[in-house]
């Protein structure tokens, strides 16, 4: 039995895909910065360094990023930012755009999944990834959403080779 959902992507959604993407990297160059900068604040006595570095880290950083997306977001194609019917079967994921478009993705191309309190990210490659709003699913649909994924992508991991 198919799920048929239609939904417009929202850009709370796709920031959240793109930093849930990238969180280990965020998170290995903020450890970096704040061990050199306190290694740099201790030796030298200079304590206002530590705190502008974890000012940058915490504060700066993340407004940076979100800046960053939400100028990429609005340069994306209309087509990225449409409205668009997601259908999810035993075969795969298909969309249908507003021209009438299908595109299908079988389940065995999708390599992982990861799921937040606001999407599915579904992971094609390490890199290159697509995400479902939860906001247009209602909780048994979301459930469904689980069932398929769990059966059909379950607890493949990416290759080591391709990262």
């Amino acid at each position: 039995m198919a799920l048929t959902f239609t939904c417009q992507p929202a850009f709370s959604e796709y920031a959240e895909a793109h930093l849930h993407h990238h969180r280990r990297q965020v998170i290995a160059v903020s450890v970096i910065l704040l061990a050199l900068g306190t290694a740099a604040g201790i030796s030298r006595h200079n304590w206002w360094f530590l705190v502008a570095l974890i000012a940058y880290v915490f504060v700066l950083r993340p407004w940076i990023m979100r800046r960053s997306l939400r100028r990429i977001w609005n340069r994306a194609p209309e087509a990225i930012r449409a409205e668009t019917t997601y259908e999810l079967d035993d075969t795969g994921l298909h969309r249908l755009d507003e021209d009438g478009e299908r595109a299908t993705t079988p389940w065995k191309e999708f390599i992982k999944v990861r799921e937040s309190s606001r999407i599915f990210l579904l992971y094609l490659t390490p890199r290159l990834f697509s995400y479902l709003p939860k906001r247009c699913l209602d909780p048994t649909q979301q459930q469904q959403v689980r069932r398929l994924l769990r059966e059909h992508i379950g607890p493949r991991l990416p290759d080591k080779s391709m990262l």
